[in-house]
């Protein structure tokens, strides 16, 4: 396979420790723009988008999640397993008495949850889709929330919420209106 050790570590510390910890600095060219000539050995580098994700659960694992989470508090653990030593072994009383009241509380549980995670996502839709004013080219244009990159220039009006985290560049005296650079 011809792997040598360096690039071993590498790998070990990019997928263990985190990509944040292996970059030692980064460069950002506002406006997108390409390296002035005579950069050596530059690399274009991976952000993360802007969007906004608060909610755990997605359609796929949803139930696997959920039910491992559940499984985790020791009530619920405690009950997992009397039901499971019920079904094994015989028993003066029904596994029905411990596993139908466990039965109900994960149900409950679990679309309790499932209300809070799809409200969650509604909510982060919402955020994701607000409308920025982004400069291009000189021409303000609009662009939704979750599609800034870094890089972008950011021009805030009066009284608008921040869409993400920015940099000030300039400010307009007695308008406040802001020009911020996303990084």
């Amino acid at each position: 396979m011809g792997m040598d050790f360096s690039t071993l570590r590498t790998l070990i510390t990019r997928y263990c420790v985190g990509e944040e910890n292996w970059v030692d600095s980064r460069t950002i060219y506002i406006g997108h723009k390409e390296p002035p000539p005579g950069t050596e050995a530059f690399i274009q580098q991976r952000f993360p988008d802007n969007r906004i994700v608060s909610s755990k659960y997605t359609f796929w694992n949803f139930i696997p999640k959920n039910l491992f989470e559940q499984f985790r508090r020791v009530a619920n653990f405690y009950f997992l397993i009397i039901f499971l030593v019920q079904l094994i072994i015989d028993t003066p009383t029904s596994p029905i008495t411990s596993g139908l009241p466990l039965f109900f509380v994960i149900t409950v549980t679990a679309i309790k949850q499932g209300y809070e995670d799809w409200l969650r996502h509604k909510a982060d839709n919402s955020v994701n889709q607000c409308s920025v004013h982004v400069v291009h080219h000189g021409k303000v244009t609009q662009k939704q929330s979750r599609k800034l990159r870094v890089g972008d220039v950011v021009f805030v009006k009066e009284d608008e919420t921040f869409p993400c985290d920015l940099i000030l560049l300039s400010s307009v005296p007695r308008r406040w209106d802001l020009f911020c650079h996303y990084s």
